[in-house]
């Protein structure tokens, strides 16, 4: 009889811990869509620290098509992260072109590494703040990226069981590239009808290089990658040197990446600040300085 108790109550504890790991949190919305299995795992990131010497950092998409519409409160997805890696996360919502993510970030979030499970991987709320909103038949897409050293692993499933979108990678620069599969993920959206006027954005974003030429060069050429702490954010850049035009070394608009050729040798210094859609711009714009010859 005691035997018999124990197994019931052992059944039982299981049951409630499966369907708490499986329910949509109290904070979230509807879940309006979702990719649940997961018998592979796909990097993001740094995968020099897997098993590819000599690769570039990837980046991680999985398109959806909204059912609902209103704002998306939550995703989820199935995590987990190599244990030296600290950098964050970065999760964003961004628009659809051919099949895979495009360039047009709509939203974005930060997820710490302390918030993602060391080794093996568990489902991970991702909470966008002032959510966006969404569009019932419209395509999306959830990109998973690292601005640092690190690498995430995010679970997938090597079937198209998800067949409302596909998942596609980019390494370093590059395109994003459809691949087989899905990610997996839930996404929820709010059934409220009435939304919460926001207050003023007063802040100024932050800029942030991400990708620079060495401090010496001997080619004639540099890149810049940047990125800003607001999604949605515009760009100027300036670059100051040798024998340049007064319109180079002046603020222009500019986007990521932003390519300078046919520079004569001497010093160079380059700037970029972040304008956010509310007009607010980085007072402290982000600097970077290299030397031709």
């Amino acid at each position: 009889m005691h035997r018999r108790m124990g197994r019931l109550r052992f059944i039982a504890l299981a049951s409630a811990l499966l369907a708490w790991g499986s329910a949509a949190p109290a904070s979230a919305g509807t879940i309006d869509q979702a990719q649940e299995t997961a018998n592979h795992s796909a990097a993001v990131g740094d995968t020099n620290s897997i098993s590819c010497p000599g690769c570039q950092p990837q980046t991680a998409g999985q398109t959806f098509t909204s059912g609902r519409s209103g704002p998306l409160d939550r995703v989820d997805l199935y995590l987990g992260r190599s244990a030296a890696t600290s950098t964050p996360l970065t999760v964003e919502l961004r628009a659809v072109a051919s099949g895979c993510p495009s360039d047009v970030v709509l939203w974005s979030a930060s997820v710490q590494s302390a918030s993602v499970a060391s080794g093996a991987q568990a489902w991970t709320g991702v909470d966008f703040p002032s959510p966006p909103s969404v569009t019932a038949g419209a395509e999306y897409a959830i990109v998973l990226r690292v601005g640092g050293p690190g690498t995430y692993n995010v679970g997938d499933n090597t079937s198209d069981v998800y067949t409302a979108g596909q998942y596609c990678q980019a390494l370093g620069s590059g395109p994003f590239i459809a691949h087989g599969g899905d990610l997996a993920f839930r996404t929820y959206v709010d059934d409220e009808t009435t939304t919460t006027p926001q207050p003023t954005d007063t802040s100024p974003p932050e800029t942030q290089i991400d990708r620079g030429p060495a401090k010496h060069i001997s080619h004639h050429k540099a890149t810049f990658g940047f990125a800003a702490s607001e999604p949605g954010a515009t760009f100027e850049c300036s670059l100051k040197g040798t024998g340049l035009d007064q319109e180079v070394k002046q603020f222009n608009p500019c986007e990521s990446p932003r390519k300078y050729k046919h520079l004569a040798e001497g010093r160079y210094r380059f700037r970029v600040r972040a304008i956010d859609a509310a007009g607010n711009m980085d007072a402290t714009p982000a600097k970077d300085r290299f030397r031709v010859g």
